[in-house]
């Protein structure tokens, strides 16, 4: 394997370890909506923890004309919710290529393209990323870990940000889970986080601006 293979085949081994015996086969049921590296380690995470769990490798056939219609789903027919926010190309690239690599279909921009190079709008004010309602705490496991660029744009707009401890200042901070009950009514879910420094864990709306 190259760098590039074995550097995304521990981050699904580490994504997959994390998650729930429901939440493996929730996966393996939409197993052909992975990667091929994806499907593999989550089958070798299966496997490790003796479960019977089957891999779908194959999308439900498409209903007949006497089914009741529904054609095609498009991005715009899923129930995606908002994931991440992109400054740059370069920056989107890194949050798409990370979530690709989690086996998490990522949509981009207003018209829900899925690559980078399909989006042909302005960066200016950030540009929206969303993924499935369903992938929302994969992908921010994933994107805990993602190593961003920092542009001249990024660091004017948005300060040179680093996610750190509120308590301790320490960067060695842990996503534990996202928590849709904790948040006020009318807004988003809520991040719970632990800080291996200090030992504090705090909630907060995701990666926050100071």
């Amino acid at each position: 394997m190259s760098d590039d293979i074995q550097q995304q085949w521990r981050d699904l081994e580490e994504t997959y370890s994390q998650m729930s015996d429901e939440e493996l086969e929730a996966l393996a049921s939409e197993g052909y909506e992975l990667t091929d590296l994806a499907k593999q380690a989550l089958q070798q995470q299966v496997k490790s923890r003796g479960l019977k769990i089957g891999l779908i490798e194959a999308p439900p056939p498409e209903q007949t004309e006497e089914d009741e219609p529904r054609g095609d789903l498009s991005p715009a027919d899923l129930p995606l919710v908002h994931c991440s926010d992109a400054w740059s190309a370069d920056e989107a690239r890194t949050i798409m290529d990370a979530l690709y690599n989690a086996g998490i279909p990522a949509y981009l921009g207003p018209d829900l393209v899925e690559k980078v190079e399909d989006f042909h709008g302005s960066y200016e004010k950030s540009v929206q990323i969303q993924v499935r309602d369903a992938d929302l705490q994969r992908a921010a496991r994933a994107l805990s870990r993602a190593e961003f660029p920092k542009t001249a744009e990024t660091t004017e707009d948005r300060g040179d940000y680093q996610a750190k401890c509120p308590k301790c200042g320490s960067e060695e901070i842990v996503f534990l889970e996202l928590d849709p009950a904790a948040a006020p009514v009318g807004g988003e879910a809520k991040f719970h986080w632990h800080c291996d420094a200090c030992g504090n864990d705090w909630e907060d709306d995701g990666v926050e601006e100071s």
